[in-house]
């Protein structure tokens, strides 16, 4: 199990759920908040979570907002009413409210709501790993100044989702947080930028689980591994190819190959 505490860690959970986009729909979730001001957050995970010990179930607790979430694979309990159950077994509903649900495309917009109202409005990178994880497409950033590799991108790309082209090195940011890409493929030389620079300001501005793939003519190997330390997670020498930006695709842990 893993277990999560606090509300600086849920980027960190929404980025572990979109991990398990390809087998959402074996996922249930479990969301209770506490009305009674003698009940603990940690006391209720404490109870309840020991019902669930498998590697596939994450908590997160939360004290700031009074909630718990539980993620857990499906065959881990009999069904969703036995976790309804096990939470009532030990409290009353006067104590806390739970809901209960299967990950799926009609329910994922309630536990949208649910965690939009634990996040801080200021919580930008929060909100980019929510809006990452509850849209069923992929989205897919493309940064290159070169209009005619941007072009190539696009046609290789479309059909494995939404793609978003982009030569002005200045809407990065911008572009990124509006549209939470799966996956970033950066130019490493741009005019009057550095990929390596751009991608180090994303990962520690914007999205820290950032999914970088840069894109260059340049192989040299001190380029390469300048990226690579800058926290890019694959490298494609240009003229581009489809199937070596479909491999970099599938590495992608957020990527889902079932929804173009």
């Amino acid at each position: 199990m893993i277990s999560l505490e606090s509300q600086k860690e849920i980027p960190k959970f929404l980025n572990l759920l979109a991990q398990k986009k390809r087998t959402f729909e074996q996922h249930s979730y479990l969301h209770i908040s506490i009305h009674s001001q003698e009940l603990k957050v940690s006391e209720l995970a404490q109870a309840i979570s020991f019902q669930f010990p498998s590697q596939d179930t994450i908590t997160l607790q939360l004290p700031e907002t009074r909630e718990l979430y539980l993620v857990t694979k499906n065959d881990t309990n009999q069904s969703l009413s036995a976790i309804d159950r096990s939470v009532y077994e030990n409290f009353t509903r006067e104590e806390v409210r739970a809901t209960t649900n299967v990950f799926k495309e009609s329910s994922i917009h309630e536990f949208e709501r649910f965690m939009s109202a634990s996040i801080a409005e200021e919580d930008r990178v929060s909100k980019i790993s929510l809006r990452r994880l509850t849209r069923m497409t992929n989205t897919l950033l493309v940064l290159d100044d070169d209009s005619l590799v941007l072009k190539k991108a696009e046609e290789m790309l479309q059909v494995f989702g939404a793609v978003i082209a982009i030569n002005d090195p200045d809407l990065l940011l911008e572009r990124y947080e509006q549209y939470a890409p799966n996956v970033l493929f950066l130019d490493i030389h741009l005019p009057g930028s550095r990929g390596p620079e751009l991608m180090e300001k994303i990962k520690t501005e914007v999205d820290p689980h950032a999914y970088v793939v840069m894109i260059s003519s340049d192989s040299q190997l001190g380029t390469v591994q300048e990226c690579l330390k800058k926290g890019a997670a694959s490298y494609v020498v240009k003229p581009l190819h489809a199937d070596l930006m479909y491999k970099s695709l599938l590495k992608a842990p957020t990527f889902n190959p079932k929804k173009s």
